[in-house]
């Protein structure tokens, strides 16, 4: 293949950023949860999205621009009906993008106290912007979930030989319980035990 381009789909719906949104009160009205596909045109560029949230709701606010291969050093701001600032975050670590050695997409989760509109502010931290400045913020309920990484991730197991795996699981929002581990359909004569990651624990 040639001139291959990133391409990202998610699990809610799709809005396009709808200029001009560059103050509190020019924020674009969005509905969640959804994904919002906008762009830093500039380094004097911000975006403002206006959204409601239910009292004692918890929303998690993240974007995906450096995982897509965008420049952007994204930073988040949480403003409430008041304008006055809720939270903040610049740097997510994310430990599923392995050995990334700028964790540059930001993440807020944050619990709402009362019902209203807020505004939440997308801006790159380092005052840069420009076309390829592309990022997609999405705004959506927690999604307790997990993903398992093996190490190492290709076995080699000789005739009469045993083999130790480690299993790593990698939680996200605040995911809990025990996580039941076995391997399937393994070609004749190979035989592995099951294990469980408890929910005390992250690997075993």
């Amino acid at each position: 293949s040639s001139n291959a381009m990133p391409f990202a789909a998610g699990d809610f719906p799709e809005i396009r950023e709808a200029e001009p949104n560059d103050s509190a009160l020019q924020a674009q009205r969005v509905a969640g949860p959804a994904t919002i596909n906008g762009r830093i045109d500039n380094p004097r560029d911000a975006d403002y999205y206006v959204f409601h949230a239910k009292a004692r709701q918890q929303l998690v606010m993240e974007v995906h621009a450096r995982r897509l291969g965008s420049p952007l050093d994204s930073g988040l701001t949480l403003f409430n009906p008041q304008n006055r600032e809720l939270a903040e975050n610049d740097d997510f670590v994310d430990p599923a993008s392995g050995m990334a050695t700028h964790h540059a997409d930001a993440r807020l989760v944050y619990k709402f106290p009362n019902a209203g509109d807020y505004v939440l502010r997308i801006r790159d931290i380092q005052g840069n912007g420009g076309l390829g400045y592309a990022y997609r913020l999405t705004i959506a309920p927690p999604e307790p979930d997990f993903a398992l990484r093996i190490t190492p991730d290709n076995l080699r197991v000789g005739q009469g030989e045993t083999t130790v795996v480690t299993v790593q699981a990698l939680r996200t929002d605040a995911f809990k319980g025990p996580i039941d581990l076995a391997i399937k359909n393994l070609p004749p004569g190979f035989v592995a035990s099951t294990a469980t990651v408890s929910d005390r624990q992250n690997e075993t």
